[in-house]
């Protein structure tokens, strides 16, 4: 079972998710629901609420280590098979992921363009990312690794949505025109 907007609104509240988290978690899934929709515009068939969901909850255990594995544990736990996996891979997507449209790569995606402040390049994210972690060699190598990946995706949205000005400009245009992304 999937949960709804509000059933996933409610679970991040009775889960003590903090506001900035909880904020975070609403413009990734706007964007991610933005981008999904473009793609079925486009021939794609996803699943729009498990993309909306996953990226409601993808940070529901933002505060603990590993929290991708221990926020798709959690969902486990509560019955919510469909949406774990894409929350399990929204800090890393498995190998098969990183070169394909999937609801996987989409929330994976927009929570790379959502920062503190709203919508963001993906170099400025994966920037401060590094700078976070500069003397952490294995982290560095993980951040480089993530940064193609999501690069490679950035790509391959683009061209599939027919995106000429890409993907940040769109969502950034979207998130100033309706102060946040539109529904």
């Amino acid at each position: 079972m999937i949960p709804t907007r509000e059933q996933c609104l409610q679970i991040l509240s009775d889960c003590c998710v903090p506001a900035g988290v909880q904020k975070h978690c609403q413009l990734v899934a706007k964007a991610a629901v933005r981008l999904g929709k473009l793609l079925n515009g486009r021939g794609y068939s996803l699943d729009i609420q498990a993309i909306e969901a996953a990226a409601l909850l993808h940070d529901i255990e933002r505060t603990k280590p590993n929290h991708a594995g221990a926020g798709a544990d959690l969902l486990l736990s509560k019955g919510h098979v469909e949406i774990a996996e894409i929350v399990r891979q929204h800090m890393k997507p498995d190998p098969a992921e990183r070169s394909r449209v999937s609801e996987v790569t989409v929330v994976y995606l927009a929570d790379k363009f959502v920062g503190d402040d709203g919508i963001v390049p993906l170099e400025k994210r994966f920037l401060d990312k590094g700078h976070s972690f500069c003397k952490d060699p294995a982290a560095l190598k993980s951040i480089e690794e993530n940064y193609r990946t999501a690069l490679a995706l950035q790509d391959i949205m683009e061209r599939e949505i027919g995106c000429r000005d890409g993907l940040f400009a769109l969502l950034k245009q979207e998130y100033n025109d309706g102060g946040g992304l539109s529904e």
